[in-house]
């Protein structure tokens, strides 16, 4: 059975919903501080953003239980959300619900859009009108989805002053950072205590 693309290998698999996994879990506070930290010709304050981070991390889940539903259907519990995926009817599954690679990509869309929400509330510019567009290009040589554009649609009347700093706000966007960083990542084997 030919599974989905880009998605070759249960560690593959495991590696994406470990990415879309961290935009759930992290502290929504993180994006209107950085927000704030963007002025004309400025420059973030990482130290200051890390600080938030570290300050939230009891918000944060420590654990995530992954639940097999049946088929190709795998749920985690990300503290008090059920989040459900399932694979393509062409990758085996019944299209019930997104693909991990789905929701990482989502999570990437909708991180990216948070930062220039929080940008913008934060400086009494109207959000009417923002609009966020995530475009994927498949690299089919290296089996990765590259490169990855967001289109930014900025409010009538938005400060040309703001312009760049938006930018490097939604480019501080946390699930980036975590693509840019490369987390640590390892599995462990244990033994079940059933017969």
């Amino acid at each position: 059975m030919q599974g989905p693309p880009y998605a070759t290998d249960c560690g593959q698999v495991a590696h994406c919903f470990l990415h879309q996994l961290m935009y759930f879990t992290q502290p929504i506070g993180i994006g209107k501080l950085a927000a704030q930290h963007f002025s004309v010709g400025s420059r973030p304050d990482f130290e200051e953003v890390e600080g938030r981070w570290n300050a939230g991390e009891e918000n944060m889940a420590r654990r995530i239980e992954v639940e097999f539903e049946g088929g190709m259907k795998v749920n985690a519990r990300v503290g008090e959300h059920l989040i459900r995926t399932d694979q393509p009817v062409h990758g085996g599954g019944e299209g019930s619900a997104p693909a991990p690679m789905d929701y990482f990509l989502a999570s990437l869309a909708t991180c990216s859009a948070l930062y220039a929400l929080e940008f913008c509330r934060t400086r009494g510019i109207p959000t009417g009108a923002l609009k966020v567009v995530m475009e994927i290009e498949k690299d089919r040589q290296r089996k990765i989805y590259s490169p990855i554009r967001i289109r930014l649609t900025l409010p009538p009347g938005f400060p040309e002053k703001y312009r760049e700093a938006i930018i490097r706000a939604v480019n501080l966007c946390a699930v980036k950072r975590h693509m840019d960083t490369k987390p640590d990542f390892e599995v462990i084997l244990e033994e079940s205590g059933g017969q």
